[in-house]
C-alpha cells in the first residue's frame, strides 16, 4: 500500500513539473514527430458533416502548403465550396458565380489550413503559449495551454496528460465562441488524426466524421485558384 501511495505522489509531482515546451514536445511526438509533420505537404480528408438534429452529409477538404485550402460541404443536398490560395479566397454555391470571401472568413480558413497546427514551431509563427493549469476533459486529466496567436486572438488547447494528444479546443471562430472535442485517433503514415470531431457553439452542434484521410497526395495548385 505504501508503494502505491508513493507512486501516486511521484506521478503527481511529475504532472506538476511539466513545462510548456515539454508538453508541446510530447504532443508533437504523440502526433507522429517533428520530422513527419515538417514533411507534410498536402492533406485530403473525406467524411460526413452533420448539424444537429440533421444527419451527416458529404464533406471533403484538401490542403496544400503554403496555406492553400479547398473545402466542399453539402448542406441540405446543396453543395457549398470555399477556396483559398492563402492570400485570397472565394465561395461557390449551386450555379452562382464565385464570390470573394470576407476578411474574417479568410482568417478562419487560414487557421484551418495550418496542417501541423499552431503549437508546432509556435515561436517562429509569432505565437505565445502559456500553461494555464489543468482540467478534466471527459474524465481525462488535461493540461490547459493558452495560445495567443500572432494577431492577438486567443484559444485554449487541452492536452491529454497521459497520451499527450489534443482532447479539446475552445476559442472564437467567426465572432462566435465554440469548442471542439477530438475522438477516435488513428495513425495515417505515422501521423495521428482524430477521425471524429464534435463541435458546438451558442446556436449549433455539429459532428464531423472522417472516413478517409490521405497525406502527401498530388494536389495541383489549380484546385485552389479562382474557378
Amino acid at each position: 500500500m505504501r508503494l502505491i501511495v508513493g507512486v501516486a505522489i511521484c506521478a503527481g509531482i511529475a504532472l506538476e513539473a511539466q513545462t510548456v515546451d515539454e508538453i508541446i514536445a510530447r504532443n508533437i511526438e504523440a502526433r507522429g514527430g517533428a520530422k513527419r509533420l515538417a514533411e507534410l505537404k498536402t492533406q485530403s480528408m473525406t467524411g460526413t458533416l452533420g448539424f444537429a438534429p440533421n444527419p451527416g452529409e458529404p464533406f471533403h477538404v484538401e490542403m496544400k502548403r503554403p496555406g492553400m485550402m479547398r473545402q466542399e460541404i453539402s448542406i441540405n443536398h446543396d453543395q457549398l465550396t470555399q477556396i483559398t490560395t492563402g492570400s485570397e479566397g472565394w465561395t461557390l454555391q449551386a450555379n452562382a458565380a464565385p464570390k470573394p470571401i470576407s476578411a474574417q472568413q479568410l482568417k478562419d480558413l487560414a487557421g484551418s489550413a495550418d496542417m501541423e497546427g499552431p503549437l508546432f514551431n509556435y515561436r517562429s509563427k509569432g505565437n505565445r503559449v502559456e500553461l494555464a493549469g489543468k482540467d478534466k476533459v471527459e474524465g481525462h486529466d488535461a493540461y490547459k495551454l493558452l495560445l495567443t496567436m500572432k494577431d492577438g486572438t486567443q484559444r485554449m488547447d487541452f492536452i491529454d496528460a497521459n497520451t499527450y494528444l489534443e482532447l479539446k479546443w475552445e476559442g472564437v471562430v467567426g465572432g462566435e465562441k465554440m469548442e471542439s472535442y477530438f475522438h477516435d485517433y488513428r495513425k495515417i503514415k505515422g501521423l495521428a488524426y482524430a477521425f471524429e470531431i464534435d463541435s458546438s457553439g451558442a446556436n449549433f452542434k455539429q459532428k464531423l466524421i472522417f472516413t478517409r484521410i490521405e497525406v502527401n497526395v498530388d494536389l495541383p495548385d489549380s484546385r485552389f485558384k479562382k474557378p
